[in-house]
């Protein structure tokens, strides 16, 4: 069985995060996903909009998703899940703190580019046609 790992705070799930996880789930045969905690939500006043048991609750509603973990960092979830394969958004390729740990388990990271890249943050700040203009490209 290949398991697949993909992190993130999720905070709020849209579009984006969507596609990403479901390219995500086509790379193995057990998609987990970890949600990071609250306190390490590191985005700006006011967030995470959702705690984490909320964020939790949206990504394990997804069919693509097999099972969910809360943790306190990507660190964390690879050490505990030891994924054959790390997916991260194409915007992360070529700093990715996680490769070393990843590939000491014998996994590979993966960069997935699900279309237009999609912004929690830009989408809560009011500039939607970034986000939504995104879309239509």
């Amino acid at each position: 069985m290949i398991v697949v790992l993909a992190c993130g705070c999720f905070d709020p799930l849209h579009y984006g995060h969507l596609l990403h996880l479901e390219e995500a789930k086509k790379l193995g045969d057990w998609l987990v996903v970890a949600v990071t905690v609250d306190h390490m939500v590191n985005k700006g006043p006011g967030r995470p909009v959702f705690n984490q048991e909320q964020r939790a609750a949206m990504v394990r509603a997804l069919r693509c998703v097999d099972d969910v973990a809360i943790v306190e960092n990507g660190e964390e979830a690879i050490r505990i899940i030891k994924p054959d394969v790390f997916v991260k958004g194409i915007e992360y390729e070529g700093r990715l703190k996680e490769k070393a740990l990843v590939e000491s388990f014998g996994g590979r990271c993966v960069f997935t580019s699900g279309g237009p890249i999609f912004s929690s943050t830009r989408l809560l700040t009011g500039d939607y046609l970034a986000v939504f203009g995104a879309v239509s490209r």
